[in-house]
């Protein structure tokens, strides 16, 4: 079939009626009674007013066929005058269902025109609330764009941050580098004084003990002579006198020599004694200063750079 927009109007309506006039005849042959829903099911097209009175036309045509038909098998009046009413009735009762479905028909267009309108104005809020969702969309953009820049000026703030408490770090690591230096100096220092401290010691008590066995190789020289002289009286009464009085007299003299060496030893372990007690000082010196030196570090890592106490700066001007 042609395009209906390029068909003269009148070609346009023969055609319409014809398609409408074969939809009853469809419906009718389905033992249906044709009507202007059952018609639109067949998928006629155009307007309810057109297929409505191509519909009734229909009716007519079938009902003047009858009544032809009527005529010419000559039958008798009163059957004639039945068939007529019979058609009139008809006829007026699809009039009136063809009013009623154009009724309800017009009611159903004015429901969906009213949907329609309900629909657009739906559609028309949508739109705006989409607008207003577009424009927040875009603010809300606007405000991430510069939450991002304030973003990334806070993390540059904190590299810069970072990078100035390394450099502190690295000093104050240097700082402490230095103090553990002089400390170990000073620690080295008190090892080796302490350890010339007791080489002196062992020195002196090394040659108190030659001392000693001198003088007891001294004292049995003396014995043996003392011996040899009381053998040399027996054979000379006068110069064993003379002899024992030199003896006494010597024995006397190394008897007050070993007193005063043996002082002298008392004094000597005196002395180590006390050397031994500055040695046990000097060891509770150095504990205590590397006790004062861990608690130093422990302030310095707490709460930053401190002061050199008075006694490191002591040690390290005597050292």
């Amino acid at each position: 079939m042609a395009d209906e927009t390029s068909l003269p109007p009148t070609q346009r309506g023969r055609d319409r009626k014809t398609e409408v006039w074969e939809a009853c005849n469809r419906v009718c042959s389905r033992g249906k009674k044709p009507s202007l829903s059952e018609v639109r099911a067949e998928g006629v097209k155009g307007s309810d007013g057109d297929v409505h009175t191509y519909i009734k036309s229909w009716y007519e045509d079938v009902f003047a066929a009858y009544l032809g038909r009527a005529s010419e098998l000559d039958l008798p009046g009163d059957v004639a005058t039945l068939f007529r009413e019979v058609y009139a009735r008809c006829k007026d009762s699809a009039a009136a269902q063809f009013d009623l479905e154009r009724l309800r028909l017009e009611t159903a267009r004015n429901e969906a025109d009213n949907l329609a309108d309900a629909l657009r104005q739906r559609v028309t809020d949508l739109e705006e609330r989409l607008t207003e969702r577009t424009d927040a969309h875009a603010r809300s953009q606007l405000e991430v764009a510069e939450a991002r820049d304030a973003l990334a000026g806070a993390r540059a703030e904190i590299r810069e941050l970072l990078r100035v408490q390394r450099m502190r770090d690295e000093a104050h690591q240097d700082a402490l580098a230095g103090r553990d230096n002089d400390h170990a100096r000073a620690l080295e220092a008190l090892r080796a004084d302490h350890a010339a401290a007791m080489e002196d010691r062992n020195l002196t008590i090394a040659r108190q003990q030659a001392e000693l066995v001198r003088f007891d190789d001294q004292y049995r020289e003396l014995q043996r002579e003392k011996a040899q002289a009381v053998e040399a009286q027996r054979t000379a009464e006068a110069k064993a006198k003379e002899a024992q009085r030199k003896a006494d007299a010597t024995i006397a003299l190394l008897k007050e020599q070993r007193d005063a060496e043996a002082a002298k030893a008392k004094d000597l372990e005196s002395g180590m004694s006390l050397q031994t007690a500055e040695c046990d000082r000097l060891r509770a010196l150095t504990i205590d200063l590397e006790r004062r030196l861990q608690r130093e570090r422990a302030q310095q890592a707490a709460g930053g750079d401190r002061p050199t106490p008075r006694f490191l700066r002591r040690i390290r001007g005597q050292s």
